[in-house]
């Protein structure tokens, strides 16, 4: 696994299993805050599970000059417009994994943890004839915020957009989607960091646009992505609950049988 390229400052580390087929499928894995591509593909088993059942692996990496502690800035409008900022230049690696390496444009699923979780609601919302259905961790909805400021208060559960303002803001910020986009939406019910009220009301504008969803409240966890035994425990990645990667992948049905 390596950087290919630099686009917007983001860099954009690609892994491909050496025996990965023609027309293979591709997750998107986006990173919290104070983590990189490496630290979450290994920490979460995203790596892992990508050997084991040969399908891509794409980590856009945030850099220092972006944001000192790492983060993806979902909270700034610049950064979440379409054919605009990070979410444009997500999208373009995403096309350009396809288009170098026969990857199948139909399959490609998004995930992503905290600030990446949150990044991935802004994907979704923006470009989402690119994906076939999405698994956030600890997410905030797309169009909570508008600064920094604004971010932690979403964050906090407090002073969040009504449902009606948050999905009106989701249909208008991409192309309607063809296909519905199916959701399955993970969230520690012990979180002091992301509030577990960001990811009810990301269950409330998927409802509201009649698209499939599951929803995953832990309780006693933190703000963290359960793991299982392919994954690395650290703060972030903790075992003892459920191995969220595993069932995200079965959910995206990637895994072999």
């Amino acid at each position: 696994m390596g950087p290919a390229r630099s686009h917007a400052g983001l860099s954009a580390w690609l892994h491909l299993p050496r025996s990965l087929p023609p027309q293979a499928p591709l997750v998107v894995a986006l990173h919290g805050c104070t983590q990189n591509a490496a630290s979450y593909a290994l920490g979460s088993g995203w790596w892992q599970i990508a050997e084991a059942n040969n399908f891509a692996l794409l980590l856009p990496e945030q850099s220092d000059r972006n944001n000192p502690g790492l983060c993806m800035r979902w909270y700034e409008p610049a950064q979440t417009k379409r054919e605009y900022g990070e979410v444009a230049a997500i999208a373009a690696m995403i096309h350009e994994a396809i288009a170098r390496h026969n990857l199948n444009p139909a399959r490609i699923y998004i995930t992503g943890l905290s600030a990446g979780g949150a990044m991935t609601m802004a994907l979704l919302a923006c470009y989402p004839e690119l994906f076939a259905a999405a698994a956030p961790l600890a997410a905030v909805p797309f169009a909570a915020a508008t600064d920094m400021s604004s971010g932690f208060s979403a964050m906090s559960g407090r002073n969040l957009p009504p449902t009606a303002a948050l999905t009106e803001a989701h249909r208008d910020a991409g192309p309607r989607s063809a296909r519905p986009l199916p959701l399955s939406l993970w969230h520690g019910l012990a979180d002091d960091r992301v509030a577990p009220a960001c990811s009810h009301a990301i269950a409330d504008v998927w409802t509201s646009l009649g698209w499939p969803l599951e929803t995953h409240y832990i309780p006693k966890l933190g703000h963290a992505q359960p793991i299982g035994p392919l994954g690395v425990p650290s703060p972030y990645f903790l075992p003892g609950f459920i191995d969220s990667t595993q069932e995200i992948a079965r959910f995206f049905d990637l895994l072999k049988e």
